[in-house]
C-alpha cells in the first residue's frame, strides 16, 4: 500500500487533475471494498516486479500480483452485478486497475519466466475484461458525472488533427475493407465501424495523450469484430495491428504498457507474413511496423 500511495498511483493518472484522487481518495475507499484493495495491491506488486533489477525479487512480486489479482477478480465481478451510486467510484477505479493488470501481467510473466508471450490472446482477454468497464460506464454515467472520473468519458474527449501519414494508413484499411468484405455486408459494416473507432482513438490521442483515448477502443469495439479476430481473419488482424501502434505509444508513458505494443505488432506481423508480398496488403502492413520499430 505504501508503494501504491507514494509511487504506483502516478502511473494510473490520466493527467495531474486526478492525482489527488488516486493517491488519497481511492486508497481510502479500498479499506471498505476488498476487490479494490486487492486490485491496488496487485498493481503495486506488479510495479515492483517491473522495476526490480533482481530477478528473484521480480518473480516473488509477480507471484504476489497473481495472488492478489485472483482475490480481486472474483469479488469484483460480484460487485459489478450489484452496482450502486455508493459503490460506482470504487468499481470504476477497480475496472481501470483490472484493465492495466491484464496488459502488464502477461508481458512481465513472459519476460521473467522466459515464457512465450501471446499478445493476441492477452488482448482479447483484456477486451472481455474491459467490457465490464463499458457496462459500468453505461449504468453509472449519471452517478459519475461529478466524480473524479468525469474526465475519463471517451466520447466527451476532444479530438485533434491527424498527421497525413496516419490518415493515409487508416484510409488504406478502409480501401482493403472495400476490396475484401464488400460482398459480406455485416462484416464490412463491422470492419468499417471498427476502423472509424480507431480513427477516433488516434485523433483523441493527438489532442491529449490520455490513456482513455487508447483503451476506449477495447471498451467500444463490437463483439462481431472480436469474433472475427479470434478466428484469425487477416483484415481484422491488420486493424488490430494498427491499434498496437497506439498501445506502443502508451508504453512510452506508462511502465504497465511498456513492450506490449511492440509484442502485439510483432506477433500479428508473423501471423500475416504470407501476405507481405501481396501488393494490396504490403503497404498497410508496413506502416504499423515502421511506427513501432523504427
Amino acid at each position: 500500500m505504501h508503494k501504491f500511495a507514494t509511487d504506483s498511483y502516478e502511473s494510473l493518472c490520466g493527467d495531474r487533475s486526478d492525482a489527488h484522487a488516486w493517491r488519497y481518495s481511492i486508497p481510502q475507499k479500498a479499506y471498505s471494498h476488498d476487490y479494490l484493495l486487492h486490485g491496488m495491491l496487485a498493481f503495486a506488486a506488479l510495479h515492483i516486479a517491473a522495476t526490480s533489477s533482481d530477478s528473484n525479487k521480480a518473480l516473488k512480486y509477480l507471484d504476489t500480483a497473481v495472488e492478489y489479482s485472483s482475490l480481486s477478480f472474483g469479488s469484483f465481478q460480484k460487485a459489478i452485478s450489484q452496482l450502486t451510486p455508493q459503490t460506482c467510484e470504487s468499481i470504476f477505479a477497480c475496472s481501470a486497475i483490472v484493465m492495466v493488470i491484464s496488459i502488464a501481467l502477461p508481458f512481465l510473466s513472459a519476460k521473467h519466466r522466459d515464457e512465450k508471450l501471446l499478445m493476441l490472446g492477452t488482448m482479447t482477454t483484456a477486451w472481455e475484461l474491459h467490457q465490464g468497464g463499458r457496462r459500468i460506464s453505461h449504468i453509472s454515467e449519471p452517478w459519475l458525472h461529478d466524480s473524479i472520473f468525469s474526465n475519463y468519458d471517451f466520447w466527451k474527449m476532444q479530438t485533434g488533427d491527424l498527421d497525413p501519414e496516419t490518415n493515409a494508413a487508416l484510409s488504406q484499411l478502409d480501401e482493403l475493407n472495400y476490396l475484401i468484405a464488400e460482398s459480406h455486408t455485416e462484416i464490412w459494416d463491422s470492419n468499417h465501424e471498427t476502423i472509424e473507432l480507431l480513427r477516433l482513438c488516434f485523433s483523441k490521442f493527438a489532442h491529449s495523450p490520455h490513456p482513455a483515448a487508447i483503451l476506449g477502443w477495447l471498451a467500444y469495439v463490437q463483439k462481431a469484430f472480436v469474433d472475427q479476430l479470434r478466428s484469425r481473419k487477416p483484415l481484422q488482424l491488420l486493424i488490430f495491428m494498427h491499434w498496437g501502434v497506439l498501445l506502443n505509444e502508451l508504453g512510452y508513458q506508462f511502465w504497465w504498457a511498456r513492450g506490449s505494443g511492440k509484442a502485439l505488432v510483432a506477433e500479428i506481423s508473423g501471423e500475416l507474413g504470407s501476405l507481405s508480398e501481396d501488393t494490396r496488403w504490403a503497404p498497410a502492413m508496413e506502416w504499423p511496423q515502421r511506427q513501432t520499430f523504427s
